[in-house]
């Protein structure tokens, strides 16, 4: 239930009014309010309209997503990552995709994100309004009010590595639906160096999953079946409606091994299809 709507005129303004209520929650796309978890919030809604950067570009090296890009400027700015913009066409659907954003994506937090899985294996960096900038890594790991405002997500120059992204899921219900993204540079031996994976839909936020990482660091990806029965016993998705944990752990680990690897098998980034159900 919204009891006010407030337009303030600069992004510092929104960050004072999001400090000041307790009751404030920032809208860009709206699709994250929309949800059943606020229908009986009383809330006072603080737009972002206009306030922070849209559209992606090159800097210095780096991509740069402005915090109100909508995820259909990702998937049309063919020029991005193809590991970034599956991720953003695993957002419901296109009605969602014209009007859900970067930050808002962000902010939600949501376990079975689209966009912060890949955030947290290419070392994102995600500039914030008058404070210091916080990496993707770091940013579950804030009290909800002291994470401010994200203007800008700086992606550092994917110039050697490669990258998939993928998920799995019956219906795109938050924690019933898993996430994963992997990164590397792989040498012309074939083997992994500097393996980044992260996954959504194993708890309450997206995370690195340091384990699985230390598994193939500096090996050569061995085949499927070996990939699944190391990787399985290490990821404890939660059981639900819509899957037992066994039969979630049984269908992650199957996408992990697809996307690990389709970053050995020639191609600079896999596309979604490789690794995903849905």
């Amino acid at each position: 239930m919204v009891k006010e709507y407030l337009k303030p005129k600069s992004a510092e303004e929104a960050l004072v009014l999001l400090r000041g209520r307790s009751d404030a929650r920032l809208l860009a796309g709206g699709t994250y309010l929309l949800s059943s978890q606020f229908e009986k919030q009383g809330m006072t809604l603080v737009s972002l309209l206009g306030l922070l950067p849209q559209g992606a570009a090159s800097r210095d090296g780096q991509i740069a997503l402005g915090a109100n890009t909508k995820f259909t400027e990702i998937l049309e700015a063919r020029w991005l990552p193809a590991a970034l913009r599956d991720a953003a066409l695993s957002m419901g659907n296109r009605n969602i995709r014209n009007r859900a954003t970067v930050g808002g994506n962000i902010g939600a937090d949501k376990s079975s994100s689209s966009l912060i899985p890949f955030f947290l294996v290419s070392g994102a960096l995600y500039k914030r309004v008058d404070m210091e900038p916080v990496a993707a890594e770091d940013w579950s790991k804030l009290d909800a009010k002291d994470r401010g405002i994200v203007a800008e997500v700086l992606i550092p120059s994917m110039d050697g590595r490669k990258a998939a992204f993928g998920h799995f899921g019956r219906v795109g219900v938050d924690i019933s639906v898993v996430t994963c993204a992997v990164c590397a540079e792989v040498g012309t031996d074939k083997r992994l160096k500097n393996l980044r994976v992260a996954f959504g839909g194993m708890g309450p936020s997206c995370r690195r999953f340091g384990e699985i990482e230390g598994l193939f660091e500096g090996q050569k990806a061995p085949q499927a079946s070996e990939i699944e029965r190391e990787v399985a016993p290490l990821l404890k998705p939660i059981s639900d409606i819509r899957g037992s944990e066994a039969y979630k752990r049984q269908r992650s680990a199957a996408l992990f091994a697809d996307l690990l690897l389709s970053l050995s098998g020639g191609s600079a980034e896999a596309t979604m299809e490789a690794g995903s159900c849905s």
